[in-house]
């Protein structure tokens, strides 16, 4: 309804601390011959959606439409920036307990970013998404490496070493003991 998507652009501008200029609301028909098909534009302008450096602040957007009551509730959104190409700041991927944001470029023959937006609630104090993209830091002390206990390396290297001493042991006593080598079985004196 007009109201609905009115108080909708209020809100949002009023998030954005900038009026909407030049407000009108119309009904668009795709096809003459079946008003089911009709749909309601709103066109004005306001300032604060587009940063520098390829910060886009969709916040305001996404949390002005959700809540609404049924049958008007919204799950999903998109927002095209045209003629605005991404850099290196800008959001591309983002997940929160009430939304995910999916970002896509368009190329030729128009640049654009365009943003798919999934409404996971309604809640939009629960909405929170950056205008630019954040790096997940690294936390600051590392993780205590796991302990691993040395003791089956230690028994096997002492039950090893005993091994090669009872072998060593066994060879000596088979030796001779004027030192001389003889075949087995020989009795020559």
């Amino acid at each position: 309804p007009p109201t609905l998507l009115k108080g909708q652009i209020d809100a949002m501008c009023a998030e954005l601390n900038a009026p909407a200029r030049g407000l009108s609301l119309r009904t668009v028909s795709f096809r003459e011959d079946n008003p089911n098909l009709d749909f309601l534009r709103a066109s004005f302008g306001t300032i604060g959606l587009i940063g520098t450096g390829g910060k886009f602040n969709i916040q305001p957007i996404v949390r002005a439409f959700a809540g609404a009551p049924d049958p008007f509730a919204i799950t999903g959104i998109s927002v095209t920036f045209d003629g605005e190409s991404p850099t290196s700041e800008t959001l591309r991927k983002m997940e929160g307990p009430a939304v995910k944001v999916q970002a896509r470029t368009n190329g030729v023959p128009q640049p654009g970013v365009e943003y798919r937006v999934s409404l996971l609630g309604q809640d939009p104090k629960q909405i929170v998404i950056p205008d630019h993209y954040i790096p997940v830091s690294a936390p600051s002390t590392r993780p205590p490496a796991p302990q691993s206990s040395d003791w089956p390396l230690w028994l096997m290297l002492g039950i090893a070493a005993l091994a090669v001493g009872a072998l060593v042991y066994l060879a000596l006593l088979r030796l001779p003991t004027n030192g001389r080598k003889s075949p087995p079985g020989s009795n020559i004196k």
